[in-house]
């Protein structure tokens, strides 16, 4: 596909929005036969996405960048902790202060989950050339920015990876 010259009259914001719902359904229909192929749900993948092997975190922030409750993060490193993918550690001093690492098996899943997961999106994405991605890119960057502007106020999560939330 190339770059759009022309563009038809526009459907209407109510169109656009419905278009991106379809298409994050089919992205997230992506997502979940490639990373079941691994034994990981969508959510148990964004988990290991943002632990590094180096870096922990706690699952206040997890939920932070997950877009989800403590709840929700907590039920997800219950299963990811039981698998052996992460560890929770307790700060010495302050027994409700807990941090979440990989652990070695958590971090080679990660490694080959990522690997499969870049190269299914690449594919996904490859029926738009490289400038109509680019400028794919810009307007959906326009939209977060603008979405978070609406829901958070003027200077709350724009420039944030919101996409952090979802597979990359």
């Amino acid at each position: 596909m190339t770059a759009l010259v022309e563009l038809s009259a526009p459907a209407g914001p109510l169109h656009v929005y419905q278009l991106l719902m379809e298409i994050y359904l089919l992205l997230d229909d992506a997502d979940q036969r490639t990373l079941g192929a691994f034994g990981l749900s969508v959510a148990q993948f964004n988990v290991l996405r943002h632990l590094e092997r180096e870096r922990d975190c706690t699952i206040n922030e997890l939920s932070q960048r997950l877009f989800c409750d403590k709840s929700n993060a907590t039920r997800l490193i219950d299963r990811l902790e039981r698998d052996g993918l992460v560890l929770r550690e307790r700060q010495p001093g302050d027994r409700r202060y807990v941090r979440v690492r990989l652990t070695e098996a958590g971090a080679a899943l990660r490694a080959r989950a990522l690997t499969a997961h870049r190269e299914n999106v690449q594919q996904r994405f490859a029926a738009l050339a490289v400038l109509d991605q680019a400028q794919l890119e810009q307007l959906l960057t326009a939209l977060r920015d603008d979405l978070h502007r609406q829901l958070h106020g003027a200077a709350a999560g724009v420039g944030t990876d919101v996409a952090a939330a979802t597979p990359a």
